[in-house]
């Protein structure tokens, strides 16, 4: 079957279509189709198009193929250039850009130097990103080639079965294997001794998971920060929210916003609540920071408020070193630790 092509395509040419061309004349992009079924191409660092039969062609597309639909392209959509016109040099056909601003009727603003402008007819709005069939294939080969390789060396090495009269050691514990019925059993019972004796890691607390997430929170914030827009960020800790605008640094006008507010019985974090607005802002997945953990221990730097005496404001947890300074709502770590205190806010917490 005879391939075809688009117009717009680049494709590189097979033993130069009986053409005499240079090194750096091995490609270039269709612009028409003849009505003797030809493909006329304008050649790379050529003044002249030439013509060449379908058999004579290769596509120069990416392996990597999306999911397209031919619309107008709305701010913070990726957009596939499949009809370069006028690019100045800016872009060419395969180029994935995103969108950061309209530009009148006809064209949008994408990211890049001095924001190139694109007409509508020379993309398409990317919706999904899929890898070519063959792409898929190769996947697949490799990963198979990889787990018989891996099945191989497992056999070469595997050991005979363990007795069901002896009693093993494994660094130094012994496992006892008495009540064990199968292999799997033993396996189970060898490798918790195995847990035993190389001293396995405990699980993180809630305050040291919390204190990751935070950490990772304005990490993630930095990294967002660090583009072509300027990020503005309001935060309002008494209504537990915190809004992201995101302005374009040519026009300094916003482009997108995004909110991120707290649930009444989550604790409320500024850092974690800029990760979330930023992300929602540029279409990213924060479900990291959508369900971070909650602390479990009052710290110093807690915002709380206690449960059982008549004391309903929200009180600053301080450390016992000095004393209170009550107009301004402080309480000592030792009170909350006696007094059942609810944590309604970390932002300042030292962990």
């Amino acid at each position: 079957m005879m391939t075809k092509f688009k117009v717009g395509e680049r494709v590189k040419f097979i033993n130069n279509g009986g053409y005499i061309l240079h090194d750096n004349q091995q490609a270039g992009k269709i612009i028409a189709k003849n009505p003797s079924d030809m493909y006329e191409v304008r050649v790379d660092n050529y003044r002249m198009t030439l013509s060449f039969n379908a058999d004579e062609l290769i596509s120069e597309t990416p392996t990597l193929k999306y999911t397209t639909e031919k619309r107008k392209a709305n701010v913070g959509e990726r957009i596939l250039i499949t009809n370069a016109e006028f690019t100045f040099g800016d872009y060419d056909n395969g180029d994935v850009l995103t969108v950061v601003d309209s530009f009148g009727k006809d064209a949008v603003l994408v990211d890049g130097e001095d924001f190139p402008q694109i007409t509508h007819e020379e993309y398409e709005v990317i919706i999904a990103d899929k890898p070519s069939k063959n792409a898929r294939i190769t996947q697949l080969e490799s990963k198979v080639a990889a787990l018989e390789s891996a099945l191989a060396l497992v056999q070469k090495r595997r050991k005979p079965a363990v007795s069901l009269t002896q009693t093993p050691t494994v660094h130094n514990v012994t496992v006892n294997i008495d009540s064990a019925k199968s292999a799997v059993d033993i396996g189970k019972l060898i490798t918790e001794g195995l847990a035993k004796g190389m001293g396995a890691k405990p699980k993180p607390t809630p305050n040291e998971q919390r204190k990751a997430v935070i950490e990772r929170a304005k990490a993630f914030v930095a990294d967002g920060c660090d583009r072509w827009f300027r990020v503005e960020f309001h935060v309002n800790s008494d209504k537990r929210t915190v809004v992201a605008l995101l302005r374009t640094k040519s026009s300094n006008n916003v482009f997108t916003r995004a909110i991120a507010k707290c649930a009444p019985d989550d604790v409320f974090n500024a850092d974690i609540g800029k990760a979330i607005a930023l992300g929602r802002a540029l279409g990213l997945d924060v479900s990291e920071f959508e369900n971070a953990v909650k602390p479990t221990e009052v710290v110093v730097g807690h915002k709380v408020i206690r449960k059982v005496d008549s004391y309903r404001g929200v009180l600053t947890v301080i450390s016992d070193d000095g004393g209170c300074n009550y107009p301004k709502n402080e309480t000592k770590l030792s009170t909350t630790q006696t007094i059942a205190s609810r944590i309604l806010d970390d932002t300042g917490a030292q962990y």
